[in-house]
């Protein structure tokens, strides 16, 4: 077959039975195709099990199949339909055999297929950094960041390893994580929430320590926000 698509993933509602997806799958290779149910409102995805939560269905020709939910999960779900293809190769070619155009030429697909997924799962984690910050911790109060990605941020200094971003424009939630980073310093371990402070959709104290984990001011800090 031909592989004129790119996308591997498809998204569909909650509620329905029987998912028909559009994108190129391997006909024999139906176990490559994983079901994910995600809850719309917080992003908590399950992975359901081939063959016990569903089955699959790949056309002959390659071009998509169905996808059957038992049992079917409500509306508040997205059911994520995703081919992911093993890493293992079965083929076996023969020394002075018939030349095998059909085993290859699959073999050559389900490469071309897994590259796809390659670079569809770095563009998801890429897509999931929401916003982050970079700014001096040993500079002057209100710190000015060095750089920023999608947010207009600024940085209260509330005392020794001990900063408060704030985020413009604020987030609809707080479903997300925090990635803090840092260096510059002799002596410098990391970086955290800071204990007793809550995330919000519009800031997040952090705090830097040692490697005694006692407060400490380093030159560089980064603090990126990940989001469904």
């Amino acid at each position: 077959m031909t592989v004129s698509t790119t996308n591997s993933t498809q998204l569909f509602s909650g509620g329905q039975q029987n998912l028909t997806f559009t994108f190129r799958a391997v006909p024999g290779y139906e176990s490559d195709i994983k079901l994910i149910e995600r809850v719309t409102a917080t992003g908590q995805e399950t992975r359901l099990v081939y063959n016990t939560d569903y089955t699959v269905t790949i056309n002959t020709s390659g071009i998509g199949g169905t996808v059957r939910v038992n049992p079917t999960y409500a509306t508040t779900y997205t059911q994520v339909v995703k081919r992911e293809s093993s890493l293992t190769q079965s083929s076996d070619y023969d020394d002075y055999s018939q030349f095998p155009a059909n085993t290859l030429e699959t073999d050559i697909d389900r490469l071309t297929l897994m590259a796809q997924e390659q670079a569809d799962d770095i563009a998801d984690v890429s897509n999931k950094v929401t916003a982050w910050v970079t700014f001096d911790g040993t500079g002057s109060n209100p710190i000015t960041p060095t750089a920023v990605y999608a947010t207009s941020s600024s940085v209260i200094k509330n005392g020794t390893g001990d900063y408060t971003v704030f985020f413009v424009p604020t987030f609809s939630n707080t479903n997300y994580a925090v990635i803090i980073s840092g260096g510059g310093t002799t002596n410098f371990l990391g970086g955290k929430i800071k204990d007793g402070t809550t995330t919000s959709t519009q800031k997040i104290t952090i705090s830097t320590i040692n490697t005694s984990f006692a407060a400490v001011d380093t030159k560089y800090i980064t603090v990126a926000i990940l989001k469904n």
